[in-house]
Order: C-alpha cells, then structure tokens, then sequence
C-alpha cells in the first residue's frame, strides 16, 4: 500500500524525546517533502507489541515508521535500541497531515521535486 504524503492522517507520537508521526505501513523515502526525517521501527520476535529497534531501514519484522522533523541520533552502527517509554502515544485522536505537523512546529517542509526543471531564461 502506498501512503499518500498529501493526504494521510498519521498518529501523532513521540519518539526519543522528539515529536512526530507514526504509520505501520512503509514509506517511500523519496515521496516526502524536504525537512522530513523517517526511520523504520523493529519489532522484538519474542513481544509484537512494542518496538524495539530504529533504524533508517527496517526489513524484517517492520512495526511501523515514525516521520519527524528533526534527526534522531542513531549509532555507528545504524540501529538504535529501544527502551520501554522511547515511543509514546501522547493522544490517540491527534492524527495530523504531515502539513498540519510541520505548521504546528514551525517545520519549514517543501515539496520535492519530480519533474524536470524548466529551463531558466
């Protein structure tokens, strides 16, 4: 299923200590506007329940993916461990557009840009 980055009301979370968005569908990296960060969570095979990895990418076992407007330190390694009340859901009926996100947090976000250029005169 492909998320329309226009349209979609996500769930409104926190991750880390940072505000964001949550899905459990996967993101196309490439379809979100500029000044938006998106990692992928992990799930633990033994507890479905709670994630337990972030990672820019996530093949197996995905939870879910949290979109935010600023970077999330992740280690050399690239997978962040996550302890219990690193992902939290402040309010379950907040589920904002990525635009209404960026307004409520002063996110300076553009549209990418697909198309080729028109040329300059």
């Amino acid at each position: 299923m492909t998320v329309d980055m226009q349209k979609t009301r996500f769930e409104a979370v926190e991750i880390c200590g940072v505000q964001g968005l949550f899905t459990v569908e996967r993101v196309r990296r490439s379809a979100l506007p500029n000044g938006i960060y998106a990692y992928d969570m992990q799930t633990s095979p033994e507890d479905w329940s709670q994630p337990c990895l972030l990672a820019c990418h996530i093949t197996v076992e995905h939870y879910g993916t949290v979109l935010t407007g600023q970077r999330i330190d992740l280690p050399e390694n690239g997978y962040r461990d996550l302890a219990p009340g690193d992902f939290n859901w402040p309010c379950s009926k907040d589920r904002p557009t990525i635009a209404e996100f960026a307004r409520r947090h002063g996110l300076p976000i553009k549209p990418r840009c697909h198309g080729k250029s028109a040329p300059t005169r």
